[in-house]
C-alpha cells in the first residue's frame, strides 16, 4: 500500500510540471487507479495463499462458479426481468450465480477447511457483493462512454466508444 501511494505522489508531482494541468493530473491519476486495479487483487491473493491455499482456490471458485451459474444455467432464455443498470443480466441470472457459487465454491471451502454453515454464509455474501462490484463496474463504464474497463484507465487508446 505504501508504494501504491509513493507512486501516486511521485505521478502527481510529474503532472505538476505539465502545461494542461487538467489533463496531465486526470492521465497520472488513470495511472495509479491502473496500478491498484490491477495490482489489488494480487496483492490480496499472496496472504491468502500464505494463510491457507485452499482460501485462495475458494475466492477464485467463488468467481469462476458464479460467472458459470449465470451464464449456464440461467442463459439468455431465462432473461426476461432485467436487473436495474445492467443490460443483458437478469435477477434469475443473479440467483443462479449465487446458487453455483455455493454450491461449488461454498462446498469446497466446508471441505477442505472444515467451516460448514459459515461457508454457506460467506459464499452467499461474498457472491453477492461481487455481482454489485459488477454493476459498480459496468455503470463505471457506461459513465465513462467504453465497452471496455480497461478504457477508463487508459491502458487501451484505441477502445470503440459505447454506442
Amino acid at each position: 500500500m505504501g508504494l501504491a501511494v509513493a507512486a501516486a505522489l511521485v505521478a502527481l508531482v510529474m503532472a505538476m510540471h505539465a502545461r494542461d494541468l487538467a489533463n496531465a493530473l486526470a492521465a497520472r491519476f488513470a495511472a495509479a487507479a491502473r496500478v491498484v486495479y490491477v495490482f489489488g487483487c494480487w496483492k490480496c491473493a499472496l496472504p491468502l495463499r500464505q494463510s491457507n491455499p485452499h482460501w485462495l482456490m475458494y475466492a477464485l471458485l467463488l468467481n469462476w462458479a458464479g460467472d458459470a451459474g449465470h451464464t449456464t444455467w440461467a442463459g439468455r432464455s431465462a432473461r426476461t426481468r432485467w436487473r436495474a443498470g445492467k443490460p443483458k443480466k437478469s435477477w434469475e441470472g443473479a440467483a443462479a450465480s449465487v446458487v453455483v457459487s455455493t454450491a461449488v465454491a461454498g462446498a469446497y471451502l466446508a471441505y477442505f477447511v472444515g467451516l460448514a454453515f459459515p461457508s454457506i454464509a460467506l459464499t452467499v455474501a461474498a457472491n453477492a457483493a461481487g455481482q454489485l462490484g459488477d454493476l459498480a463496474e459496468s455503470a463505471m463504464k457506461r459513465g465513462a462512454g467504453v465497452k471496455i474497463a480497461a478504457a477508463c484507465f487508459g491502458a487501451w487508446r484505441h477502445a470503440r466508444p459505447r454506442g
